[in-house]
């Protein structure tokens, strides 16, 4: 199944707004019902859009009348349709474009990591086959000396017959393989914590510092636990996000993202101990976050 079709954005007072009022009034909790899933439906479309023909198999599948399904769709001004009567979410749309422009930020971002890490790959093996050249022209140049000495000197021209013991080749090392940027997905477990907590997604203001938060966080962590896998990491990282995103303090609270963790660590998680939001009981010092962190990945 696509990533992408576990996620479009469900506010928690979208029943406040007054056509879902006028819905539910109306229709009751069905019809409260039969809009959300439609929104379902159409986040699982290429282009948001569904036929107005097709209806009736939208009523068959969420177990309820055409009519029904029909008069949310017309009745609300929550839809529109196109002249090729097509219906589709203005809402959703705009709703979903700053997480569709963070994912394309993270696409470049990583586009980019990987061109430099394929140029540092090639510029490796360039290096080495420069040094394995070397290293070849000189035990020709060797090999021409003796010889050299050989026709003045017979003596050394027969102990030159005897076996002799050539330098081993460098054996040119591979190239790294390509693998999934870790520091994206430790900006993705971020981002999956935020949208659970926040019920918006998270914006990338700048990548760059983004991914250096994220890369000094994660140094902390194994620096601390070296023996700790990538999983263990994601899961302790993911636990301790999430504490981040409940802290009541109003600028925290409204300014939390990764790079404002790495900066005020302190703050963040003596504050987590005052609130009483960490599992454990006591506060952590920048050089404690990977203790932390994997206390709660292990409590579970």
């Amino acid at each position: 199944m696509n990533k992408d079709a576990f996620y479009f954005p469900h506010f928690s007072n979208a029943r406040h707004d007054r056509k879902i009022k006028r819905i539910i009034k109306e229709l009751g909790v069905e019809g409260y019902g039969i809009f959300f899933m439609v929104l379902e439906v159409l986040r699982e479309q290429n282009g948001m859009t569904y036929p107005m023909d097709d209806i009736d198999l939208l009523a068959d599948e969420f177990r309820t009348s055409e009519q029904k399904v029909r008069t949310v769709i017309c009745n609300y001004s929550l839809f529109e349709i196109t002249p090729d009567q097509r219906f589709f979410s203005p809402k959703l749309i705009e709703y979903l474009g700053p997480y569709f422009k963070m994912k394309e930020q993270r696409k470049l971002a990583g586009l980019k990591s990987g061109e430099v890490r394929q140029r540092k790959a090639s510029e490796q093996a360039n290096d080495e086959q420069s040094l394995n050249d070397r290293s070849s022209t000189d035990e020709q140049s060797k090999e021409k000396e003796r010889k050299g000495e050989e026709s003045k000197d017979p003596d050394k021209r027969l102990s030159g017959n005897l076996p002799k013991k050539l330098p081993e080749p460098i054996p040119p090392k591979n190239p790294p393989k390509e693998e999934k940027d870790f520091i994206n997905e430790i900006i993705d477990v971020f981002t999956e914590s935020y949208f659970k907590s926040r019920g918006v997604p998270y914006l990338l203001a700048n990548v760059g510092k983004e991914r250096a938060a994220a890369g000094k966080l994660i140094a902390v962590y194994k620096k601390q636990y070296p023996e700790s896998d990538s999983q263990e990491t994601l899961l302790g990282l993911s636990d301790f996000f999430a504490r981040c995103l409940e802290i009541k303090d109003t600028w925290l609270y409204n300014n939390m993202t990764l790079p404002i963790i790495n900066s005020k660590l302190n703050e963040i998680t003596q504050t987590l101990k005052n609130e009483k939001v960490s599992r454990n009981n006591r506060g952590a010092t920048p050089e404690e976050l990977a203790r932390l962190v994997h206390k709660h990945a292990t409590e579970g």
